[in-house]
């Protein structure tokens, strides 16, 4: 989990047990995934290419300490990208096990500044934008709340098939 130590402590001994399994359910904390990760944020282009390059780094540490069948990232910022990429390159074991990777719907930054009044259209920002384009394409699943989202959202504008497209709601507290 990507959130200040205060939340993910939260997280862990309140929230996560009243998920339905919560036995099902650990966490890790992204910072401590990284505590060797050796790259600088001025060393990348932008702040959310090192934060994906972080995201890899902790995956990649994650996936030596546990079993795991389905990892679930956000589309936000292309947080995924390079987790996902890696695939591509980096040899993993082959299934079943092999986690699906997948990517929950929450809100693209591309999609909020469609409907937003304000937007910042630089190149940083476009940059963000393709970071998202190519994690949602790269992911073997996608987590919607509804189809309707999907399809009103995602679907053409990011030329997804819908058959990545898995109705999921998010878990939620009372």
């Amino acid at each position: 989990l990507a959130m200040p130590r205060h939340e993910f402590e939260q997280f862990l001994t309140r929230d996560r047990l009243a998920l339905s399994n919560p036995h099902l359910c650990r966490a890790y904390h992204l910072d401590e995934l990284c505590a060797d990760f050796t790259l600088a944020p001025d060393q990348c282009p932008t702040r959310p290419v090192w934060e994906a390059a972080r995201f890899a780094h902790a995956w990649a540490r994650l996936s030596t300490l546990e079993t795991i069948d389905f990892a679930e990232f956000f589309e936000y910022c292309g947080v995924s990208y390079y987790a996902l990429t890696r695939r591509l390159f980096a040899p993993e074991p082959a299934a079943p096990r092999r986690p699906v990777l997948g990517s929950r719907l929450h809100n693209s930054l591309e999609i909020i500044d469609r409907v937003g009044s304000t937007r910042n259209l630089d190149l940083a920002r476009y940059h963000l934008y393709a970071l998202e384009h190519a994690a949602l394409r790269l992911s073997e699943a996608i987590l919607t709340p509804t189809r309707t989202y999907f399809d009103e959202y995602y679907r053409d504008a990011y030329s997804l098939p819908p058959a990545k497209a898995v109705v999921s709601q998010s878990p939620k507290l009372p």
